[in-house]
């Protein structure tokens, strides 16, 4: 019984790919017969040819050691064993001079960080983040000296101003 169920499927199919699909058939041989395949080939791969680093002479470019400065070398270096002020956790640049404060001669400037706190400033106090010290107090601005390290590791000193905001109104 099974064989004639099976018998009967083929001969229905073989009846279904006659005549009813000889265009699409037709079309697919048409189509077929124009197409050529081409592949482009693989560009040529160069070889990898390692370079070994025999100039022994010149300093390595991946030697650290020089960003450090000989022992005993002379010139500014900052006091690393103080203990910091309050005003050195804060850039340079998000720092603003408010005001300032004369008592007999002795001028206090006053100074607020990002977060709003007012902190009073004195000749000799460290603000800033590159050790800068206050060298000079006016009352348009503060005068700084800052230690900061150049490329070859060096300690050098530069003067930075922190200036008076005159438009406290605008920032609001």
């Amino acid at each position: 019984m099974k064989r004639a169920w099976i018998v009967l499927l083929a001969l229905g199919c073989a009846a279904c790919s006659g005549g009813e699909h000889q265009d699409l058939q037709q079309f697919v041989r048409q189509a077929n017969q124009g197409l050529r395949g081409h592949v482009t080939p693989l560009p040529q791969v160069t070889p990898y040819v390692p370079y070994t680093y025999n100039d022994y002479a010149t300093p390595s470019p991946f030697d650290l050691t020089r960003l450090i400065p000989a022992p005993g070398a002379g010139g500014v270096r900052p006091n690393l064993d103080r203990p910091k002020g309050p005003l050195e956790a804060y850039s340079l640049q998000t720092l603003h001079m408010v005001g300032i404060l004369e008592r007999k001669g002795d001028m206090t400037a006053l100074v607020e960080a990002p977060d709003n706190k007012i902190f009073s400033v004195r000749v000799g106090d460290h603000m800033g983040q590159n050790f800068g010290t206050v060298t000079r107090l006016t009352p348009t601005e503060i005068d700084l000296k800052e230690i900061v390290q150049d490329d070859t590791g060096q300690w050098t000193q530069r003067e930075n101003k922190l200036l008076l905001e005159q438009n406290q109104e605008q920032k609001k």
